[in-house]
């Protein structure tokens, strides 16, 4: 006799379904990162904010993922990506003494200007002014954005806290 699926089951199995979907979107159009794509383990955590990574797992809140999967695929697909590029540039294991929150910040800007970046349909989304601006001055002083030269930077700029949050 088969046992009945709990609600957490039912979750997990529609959760992991949406991150698949993600992975083959992405994979379709970036072959080349098919082993990235596919080496994060999915780990449901009802504890968590949303998504995130420690390099090995994509912990994900099962509603969180339903809501933004709801209203906005590409927003998946660009947080599967994003996770991803953190994992193949080692962001959690380079921040070296290095002030946490404004180092989370710097690998996000440039993870998030590299998917800026590239002009496939499935990660696709205008840019903000604050984005376009940021990455304009990001520019002005560096040819390639990395997380330590941006962080650098970011030191440098004295961001208020409500410049961090934007």
């Amino acid at each position: 006799m088969e046992r009945e699926l709990t609600t957490g089951d039912k979750l997990n199995m529609v959760s992991q379904k949406i991150l698949k979907a993600a992975r083959n979107e992405l994979y379709l159009k970036m072959r080349f990162l098919d082993v990235a794509l596919s080496s994060l383990v999915y780990v449901m955590d009802e504890g968590s904010e949303g998504m995130g990574t420690d390099g090995l797992y994509l912990y994900y809140h099962p509603q969180y993922l339903g809501g933004l999967y709801r209203e906005d695929r590409i927003q998946v697909n660009r947080i599967y990506l994003h996770l991803v590029l953190h994992g193949i540039f080692r962001h959690m294991v380079r921040r070296r003494g290095r002030e946490e929150r404004l180092y989370h910040l710097a690998c996000d800007i440039v993870t998030e200007s590299m998917i800026d970046g590239m002009q496939h349909r499935c990660v696709l989304k205008s840019r903000s002014w604050l984005r376009r601006e940021t990455y304009r001055k990001l520019h002005k002083e560096m040819k390639v954005l990395t997380a330590e030269k941006v962080y650098g930077v970011l030191i440098r700029w004295g961001l208020s806290e409500d410049e961090m949050v934007r």
